[in-house]
């Protein structure tokens, strides 16, 4: 298996270690951070393919808003992590990304269990689950998984979700998707 240490590479790995030392030191990605990766994501596109990339850009970079944007309702994703995927997407297209979402969202889970086995609340967050799910029949709607006025998660609660977008990347560009 060979690793492909190109530019584009190099890049996407950059957006994802940048964007998760941001989330943990300051628990957001800025938008200043956001901004100028899009605008860079358009020229290089521009550059590399010419009019012919603005399509796979709009496509990368729409796709996550549209997929994602449940999970931001529902309070269950932040928005800088859509940003970041949407960043992420501009310059890997539509095609490529979703798989890297996936992938994701796989490490993700299993980062959540690992930290809630840790941290000995797996029974707990798998009781407010219920909880949630019971509210939300009883109700007959959508409700947000967690109210603004609930205060802060409890360690082992809450991961940055720029970790496991961050392992997305580096097994995308290490080769291993």
């Amino acid at each position: 298996m060979s690793v492909s240490l190109s530019v584009e590479n190099m890049y996407l790995c950059t957006v994802a270690v940048v964007s998760a030392f941001m989330d943990f030191k300051s628990g957001k990605v800025r938008n200043y951070w956001i901004l100028f990766c899009l605008m860079t994501d358009f020229w290089y596109l521009l550059f590399v393919r010419g009019a012919g990339g603005i399509p796979g850009f709009a496509a990368g970079v729409c796709l996550p808003v549209l997929l994602l944007f449940p999970l931001f309702y529902l309070r269950m994703l932040s928005a800088g992590d859509i940003k970041v995927f949407c960043v992420l997407g501009g310059v890997m297209g539509a095609g490529r990304l979703l798989p890297c979402m996936m992938v994701s969202f796989t490490a993700g889970a299993v980062l959540s269990l690992v930290l809630m086995l840790k941290n000995h609340c797996l029974v707990q967050r798998f009781r407010y689950l219920g909880e949630y799910l019971g509210k939300c029949r009883r109700e007959g709607k959508l409700l947000p998984y967690r109210n603004p006025g609930q205060g802060h998660w409890k360690k082992g609660e809450q991961i940055h979700f720029t970790v496991p977008i961050l392992v997305s990347i580096l097994l995308y560009t290490g080769g291993i998707f």
